[in-house]
């Protein structure tokens, strides 16, 4: 495991290891999460936790984490009832993305991606026409729907999840936070980023749209990792 931040509460209730933790109920504490709307911060650490024990929590970085159900690289996680990881969908809030696959009851890894104090947030939408993993959406015609991106001057709303959609299928687009993107060229960390004619992010230059700023530096065909934040460049 590769902790970048790796904080300590005291454990409000006990909190065994490899669980999504909320906020507590006092300031400086921690519990485990019950549901996907919780306000879960991050995923506890190696040791099993007593009610009142100090609790490290795992804020930012690679984590290990328990499944609770099955779970695909890269598809975006947030909790179930029992504060175990399960793939998230419309409405959730997302604490990381799935390193690993596995099933219920496996210790996964997870990347930690909360945005400051804001999840993720997920819509689901039609897809017109097919719309691949990891790429970068605009509205279609017709209400509700979307379609894969196709040039730099497209109005950029999101990223399609891990799993992205067939044709009139069911489309998770991640439309705040920070979701995973496929590269289409040479990207360096902090650059603002438009999509090409295939979804993927490439780098923006003047007079174009942007979708965000490329949190990790990669090459072509690279999945690297974008906070969504549209807007329209209008100087280099």
């Amino acid at each position: 495991m590769n902790p970048l931040l790796n904080k300590n509460y005291t454990a409000d209730g006990a909190v065994a290891k490899h669980k999504i933790v909320k906020y507590g109920t006092a300031d400086g504490t921690g519990s485990v999460s019950s549901s996907s709307t919780d306000k879960f911060f991050g995923v506890s650490y190696e040791i099993d936790t007593a009610d009142g024990d100090r609790l490290d929590v795992v804020e930012n970085g690679i984590a290990d984490v328990l499944y609770g159900g099955v779970v695909t690289k890269g598809d975006f996680l947030t909790s179930n009832a029992n504060g175990n990881a399960v793939k998230a969908g419309s409405g959730d809030r997302v604490v990381g993305e799935a390193k690993v696959s596995g099933v219920s009851g496996d210790i996964g890894k997870i990347k930690v991606m909360l945005s400051n104090k804001d999840a993720n947030v997920l819509n689901t939408y039609e897809a017109d026409g097919a719309v691949a993993g990891n790429r970068i959406v605009k509205p279609s015609t017709a209400a509700g729907t979307i379609a894969q991106a196709s040039a730099a001057t497209d109005l950029l709303t999101g990223v399609s999840d891990a799993d992205g959609a067939a044709d009139e299928a069911d489309c998770v687009v991640v439309e705040t936070g920070i979701a995973p993107v496929e590269y289409g060229g040479t990207v360096t960390k902090g650059n603002f980023l438009t999509a090409d004619a295939n979804g993927k992010a490439i780098t923006a230059s003047t007079a174009e749209r942007v979708i965000g700023t490329a949190m990790v530096s990669g090459v072509d065909g690279d999945v690297g990792s974008v906070k969504i934040n549209p807007f329209f460049l209008t100087i280099a």
